[in-house]
């Protein structure tokens, strides 16, 4: 949004001076541009974050991603159950309560079970 902000008096000068477009008009277009801006760039945050995720992911044992792609997709939690026992039931079941919990506050954010070598 700050990044978005601070372009809206450029674009609204080139629309005026290279374009003619002034009162209500300009308004309307400025806010259409910068609207798609915004979601353009939102979309590149996420596929940065998505690479940057599986970039960081490489080397890591496969039982943690499963065909490369992480764990909450394809984690066999019976499989991963038998192999840790109930501290991996309990460390998972805290964190997806954590994770919720602090989601329907608008605070999504991501938790690591760290376990050793089956």
């Amino acid at each position: 949004r700050r990044v978005v902000g601070t372009a809206r008096s450029e674009l609204q000068g080139y629309l005026s001076d290279h374009a003619g477009v002034t009162g209500g008009r300009l308004e309307s277009l400025t806010n259409q541009v910068l609207d798609r801006w915004t979601r353009y760039l939102q979309g590149v945050r996420q596929r940065e974050k998505r690479r940057r995720r599986d970039r960081e992911g490489a080397g890591q044992p496969a039982w943690m991603r499963p065909d490369g792609r992480r764990q909450e997709r394809s984690l066999a939690a019976l499989g991963s159950a038998a192999l840790w026992g109930d501290d991996f039931v309990e460390a998972l079941a805290h964190a997806s309560r954590r994770h919720v919990d602090s989601g329907l506050d608008g605070n999504w954010h991501e938790y690591l079970l760290t376990v050793p070598d089956p």
